[in-house]
This record gives C-alpha cells, sequence and structure tokens, in this order.
C-alpha cells in the first residue's frame, strides 16, 4: 500500500501501521493552519516502506461511512489510510475498505503479517511467565507518547517542529 495520506489521532497508529516503528517518530511536525485550532497538525514521515514523506494529519472526524455492519458511522477513534487503490479505516471494533475487494486479497507469504493480540494485558502476564518481549513494549509506549507530546508541543507554539529521533532533540531550537 502507497500512502500519500493518513488520517489519525495523536498516536502512533501511523507509525506502526506502516512499518516505521524504529525509530517510528516523525521527524517533521507542522502546526495547524490557524492557530487556535484544535485539529489540523500534521507529521511527516520520511524514508517510510510504503513511502517517502508519508503525511498523517490529526482529525477530529477520523471517518464517516458505513461500519462492516452496514450502519452508517462517524468515528472519533482510529485511522483512515487514502492511499492509490483505495481507502481503509481501522480502528480496535472493526476495519473496513474502499474498495470492498481490498481486504479479500490474500496475505502473500512475503507479505508483513502483524501479530493479533486482542488482550493486551494477558499478554503482557503472558510474557512475564515466558521472558518473552510482549506486542506492546516499553519501546512502542515511548514511541506512542512522544508523538503525543510532539503534537501538543506543535499546537501550543504554533510553529513547525523538526524532530531528531535518534537524539531525542530539536535541532537547532531550545
Amino acid at each position: 500500500m502507497s500512502c500519500s495520506v493518513v488520517k489519525c489521532p495523536p498516536a502512533n497508529d501511523a507509525a506502526t501501521a506502516v512499518g516505521w516503528h524504529h525509530p517510528g517518530r516523525p521527524w517533521t511536525i507542522l502546526p495547524p493552519e490557524k492557530q487556535g485550532d484544535q485539529y489540523g497538525a500534521k507529521f511527516v514521515y520520511p524514508k517510510t516502506p510504503v513511502g517517502d514523506n508519508v503525511v498523517c494529519t490529526h482529525v477530529h472526524e477520523v471517518y464517516k461511512g458505513m461500519n462492516n455492519k452496514g450502519k452508517e458511522v462517524t468515528e472519533s477513534n482510529g485511522i483512515l489510510f487514502i492511499g492509490e487503490k483505495g481507502k481503509l479505516f481501522v480502528n480496535r471494533g472493526y476495519a473496513v475498505c474502499d474498495p470492498e475487494g481490498i481486504m479479500k486479497e490474500p496475505i502473500s507469504e512475503g507479505d508483513k503479517h502483524l501479530q493479533k493480540v486482542a488482550d493486551h494485558r494477558g499478554n503482557w502476564l503472558d510474557c512475564i511467565k515466558t521472558r518473552q518481549k510482549p506486542i506492546c513494549d516499553v519501546a512502542i509506549g515511548a514511541g506512542s507518547v512522544t508523538v503525543c507530546h510532539l503534537v501538543n508541543l506543535a499546537y501550543w507554539n504554533h510553529k513547525k517542529l523538526t524532530w531528531n529521533p535518534q537524539t531525542w532533540e530539536f535541532p537547532g531550537d531550545a
């Protein structure tokens, strides 16, 4: 999937979905057009596995359309991918796509397969016993909260931010 636009809440969902968790954070954060706006900030992820400069926009209404049960919904929680072949909306409850056939295409052996865990607490407890790494480990949690902090800084300061996720610094900006 080649995404050019992703609509999402201020979380690390976009980085996870584009397979860019390490370092997993945007390098450029743009404030909304008007100072004081609560939505409209943009995250720019350079050189991701799905393309260069993937832009994620923080929006309130992520998806408006039919859910997988045919009910008209307006969602403020989830993530909407808009790519060359169509649109895909995913939240914790369901996934829908346009055109419908996209989700019916089988995943090949070479495609990335994500681990499915419905119970994160249970996964964490199992990993304590087995010494395995949980599906959402501390690095993923740190990445998620960092994106939230970055978007808040863009809103509060109303300026473009350049972030270096390797050094955890804003180069040339106190």
